[in-house]
């Protein structure tokens, strides 16, 4: 999964777009498929958004809600647009949007009834941005809609004071959702997606942590070193699965290019269950 680095002026063609209003929301109030806010987050004034405060060494983000189905963004700040897919619940019987696809990818919905796409817009704030107000404007169809990210003098620490722990089990789902892209006879490709994972949630201040082992005590062969023989003569064999998988997350390599730059995991489960 590559976090796609589009700059300046970003237009994305998903199918043919309507002329239609854009409608921009705070990133705390979700859109459903047909033109309302989940009622979960509905509040009694929606105002649209207008300014939108945003610390340096961070990302100031958004909903673009628009009949249409292009999206053009343009800021003077690194841009990065995704698609909002929607997921139906079966408790309530309701559509939320969950995953973000690319915008670049021509994907749809295709839900009965929809009347609206969802654009989840990431702006992100350097360390070193000036603070002042910094226009965007959000065209869809014919319509434009203008909001101000106003960059305040606060900074967000390198460091941070919470660790955000996205809790995860093995690498057997991988599979299941990359289908064809991830051959079992070459373990580098799965490797370098659980990279991928971990850049993704570091890049968004949180941490990818995968436990992989069992509760009947099995162990996933990319989360420990290769071993061989039985009883007393079990010996290791080879740590170099183990070391291109946990090397580049433990002395930071594997986010090197990333916005908030190189830096080893925090901490990671033992290659030993009891």
């Amino acid at each position: 999964m590559a976090m796609w680095k589009l700059r300046t002026s970003l237009t994305f063609l998903i199918c043919l777009a309507a002329v239609a209003d854009v409608r921009i929301l705070p990133e705390y109030l979700r859109p459903d498929p047909f033109g309302q806010v989940v009622a979960a987050d509905a509040i009694a004034t929606q105002l649209p958004l207008q300014v939108l405060k945003a610390a340096r060494g961070g990302y100031a983000s958004f909903h673009a809600v628009t009949e249409a189905h292009t999206v053009h963004v343009n800021c003077g700040l690194t841009t990065e647009v995704y698609q909002e897919w929607f997921h139906y619940n079966r408790a309530d019987g309701k559509y939320y949007p969950d995953a973000l696809i690319p915008a670049s990818v021509q994907i749809e919905n295709r839900i009965d009834g929809q009347k609206v796409h969802a654009f989840w817009v990431d702006i992100w704030i350097p360390k070193s941005q000036k603070p002042g107000d910094y226009p965007v404007t959000v065209t869809a169809g014919g319509s434009t809609s203008t909001i101000v990210i106003r960059v305040t003098s606060g900074l967000i620490p390198a460091h941070d004071a919470l660790m955000l722990d996205h809790n995860s089990y093995g690498t057997s789902w991988m599979f299941r959702q990359y289908p064809g892209t991830l051959p079992k006879d070459n373990d580098q490709a799965l490797i370098n997606l659980i990279h991928a994972y971990h850049r993704i949630f570091y890049e968004h201040r949180g941490d990818f942590h995968q436990l992989g082992y069992g509760h009947g005590g099995k162990v996933g062969p990319e989360f420990a070193p290769d071993l061989t023989g039985t009883g007393r003569d079990k010996r290791i064999a080879s740590w170099d699965r183990f070391d291109r998988h946990y090397g580049p997350l433990l002395d930071g390599s594997a986010f090197r290019g990333t916005r908030r730059g190189a830096r080893p995991i925090p901490y990671a489960y033992l290659p030993i269950t009891p």
